[in-house]
């Protein structure tokens, strides 16, 4: 029969073997760096306090890129990025270059449907009118093509056309005179006029400035020529 033997232990005993108890859980779960070979700290700190290799002469530059707010080190003014194309190689300003991208399609748009007005329209004063705009506006953009090609820029005209003329190739003949009129001869017509007037006001090339204030009562005057047909045919109308 086998007997219990109580030893007895003094408190400083249990404190040790507490001791020992959390010094044995503590490299239990401490990682091996603590078992890193002597010396090793001593050659940390020497190569953290070394300076770093000179950089090597013959070795090519990084490149320099563009901050992203601007194009080709050039200030945001003069930023142009149509359907992210490379910008044109001209010194004209962002205004400027949209101002010769919305002109180039209005006059393409008054020279198509003037030439189909001159075909299907009914009334006689309109055919003279559709006559008349599609010689002014054919003379307006060569003149506005020859300001772009001396600034380096070379206008394309837009493929497919526009909405508006689109929609004129499938208007009932007895609706034509009418659609033409409004949405051509007025609506888009007062529209160009308008980027006309703000061109000649706040635009920075002072070619394109000219273009516009020669252009803006020729454009004008269409316009109320357009709007005398207008009368004419509602009254007739009536």
């Amino acid at each position: 029969m086998l007997r219990k033997t109580i030893v007895p232990i003094s408190l400083r005993s249990l404190r040790s073997l507490r001791s020992l108890r959390a010094l044995l859980v503590l490299c239990a779960v401490t990682p091996p760096l603590c078992l890193a070979p002597a010396g090793a700290g001593e050659r940390l700190a020497q190569d953290t306090a070394r300076p770093p290799a000179a950089a090597d002469p013959s070795a090519p530059a990084p490149p320099q890129t563009a901050p992203p707010d601007t194009f080709g080190g050039l200030p945001d003014d003069h930023q142009h990025r149509p359907g992210g194309r490379s910008p044109p190689d001209t010194a004209l300003t962002t205004n400027d270059l949209r101002f010769l991208d919305e002109a180039v399609l209005s006059l393409q748009l008054q020279r198509v449907a003037a030439r189909l007005a001159r075909n299907r329209a009914r009334d006689a004063g309109l055919k003279e009118l559709s006559a008349r705009t599609e010689r002014s506006y054919t003379q307006a953009q060569a003149e506005l093509e020859a300001l772009a090609k001396a600034a380096g820029v070379e206008p394309v005209e837009r493929i497919p056309e526009a909405a508006e003329a689109a929609r004129l190739r499938t208007v009932p003949p007895d609706k034509f005179d009418g659609i033409y009129l409004q949405t051509v001869c007025i609506e888009a017509q007062a529209q160009y006029l308008t980027l006309l007037r703000d061109q000649a006001s706040r635009g920075r090339t002072p070619g394109l400035r000219a273009y516009a204030a020669r252009w803006r009562p020729r454009v004008l005057e269409l316009l109320e020529a357009a709007g005398a047909v207008k009368r004419r045919l509602g009254a007739g109308e009536a």
